[in-house]
């Protein structure tokens, strides 16, 4: 299991910003992608529209509330042999 941070920036008017780098891990060299594009909710999903080929846009995210003005956007999906779970965290 690979733990990494992914910093993501959902700004209002459904725009997305930062970069992703996930580094060299055994045989998978190091990637790097610009998380530019836009995000949709319907309901309690949340899915990401960008340029960047990506797992955050092949994932749908769910929208997890904690306590009254914090959530969680969670994903949990299986590419290939490979599970990628993604927690991100509401920063204020």
């Amino acid at each position: 299991m690979i733990s990494r941070a992914v910093p993501c920036v959902c700004r209002q008017r459904a725009r997305v910003a930062r970069h992703l780098h996930i580094v060299a891990s055994g045989a998978n060299a190091a990637f790097d992608a610009d998380m530019a594009g836009t995000w949709t909710r319907n309901g309690n999903t949340v899915d990401f529209t960008q340029a960047a080929d990506t797992f955050v846009r092949d994932m749908t995210f769910t929208i997890e509330q904690i306590t009254d003005g914090t959530w969680f956007l969670v994903g949990d999906q299986v590419f290939g042999t490979t599970r990628v779970n993604v927690r991100l965290a509401q920063n204020s």
